[in-house]
């Protein structure tokens, strides 16, 4: 064989080992990126749901009780404002929040991921409106216990002057008292309303079994303080339509013990 086909051979085969070579390099560096990115996407799925049902009770839990303490301070606002009108006033010294009064780390950790697969602009502008009136909810509290302690009793050791300008004290602090409880009123709507709002984003994102499922260990971890089950059942009916009443009664007597 000549000497130059020789040199060829040897040539086109030493460039198909290297073009192996190359291939299972170029291959395993794919097969490694595949991997890495099932990894992650693993730990983000299982970043999302974790999120997510935390967040939903966290959601519920405002969207449920909130309206209850907007209707009573509602009712109390009306009482007291019936009273003012006659220049008088009652003993409003024993309003005092306690905070943290209401529990939201889940949605000020959700509004700080910065990775938009797990919370996108949509759900996030939703937290954003919540978180909003939360903090108003907890400025308007804040008010009516600055208020609350202005109360000044009055009583027979008082000189005439000193009572008069207590009432009178009492009477202007009333005045502001009964504003700011109505300010809270709204504001707990506000937050429930918000609340709402997420969560119609949020049980779309979650899906119909995992939101069944997280809104059953809810009802559980409270149906207990709803009372009889002639009333807790039609009480979590309005907020769980989806759960039938069997399902529900069944639910009750699981844990109502």
């Amino acid at each position: 064989m000549p000497m130059f086909l020789r040199k060829l051979i040897a040539s086109s085969n030493k460039l198909t080992w290297v073009l192996i070579d190359l291939l299972v390099v170029i291959i395993g560096v794919y097969t490694a990126f595949l991997i890495q990115s099932y990894a992650q996407d693993q730990r983000v799925e299982k970043e999302k749901e974790r999120i997510y049902s935390a967040l939903k009770y966290e959601l519920e839990n405002f969207r449920i009780f909130l309206p209850g303490r907007s209707s009573y301070t509602s009712g109390k606002v009306s009482e007291w404002t019936e009273v003012y009108k006659n220049d008088s006033y009652i003993d409003f010294s024993n309003w005092i929040f306690i905070e943290p009064q209401y529990t939201y780390q889940i949605i000020e950790y959700a509004m700080s991921i910065e990775d938009n697969e797990i919370v996108d602009f949509q759900l996030y502008n939703k937290l954003q409106k919540l978180y909003v009136e939360i903090k108003k909810l907890e400025h308007a509290e804040q008010l009516i216990m600055q208020t609350s302690l202005k109360y000044q009793s009055v009583d027979d050791r008082l000189s005439s002057t000193q009572s008069i300008e207590r009432r009178l004290d009492n009477l202007d602090n009333f005045k502001m008292f009964i504003r700011f409880s109505d300010s809270r009123a709204s504001t707990l709507l506000q937050v429930a309303k918000w609340s709402g709002e997420a969560l119609f984003i949020l049980n779309d994102r979650i899906g119909p079994a995992k939101r069944k499922e997280l809104e059953r260990a809810l009802i559980k971890s409270q149906i207990k303080s709803l009372g009889p089950k002639d009333r807790a059942v039609p009480a979590v009916k309005q907020y769980f339509p989806e759960f039938s009443e069997s399902e529900l009664e069944e639910l009750f007597e699981q844990n109502a013990n």
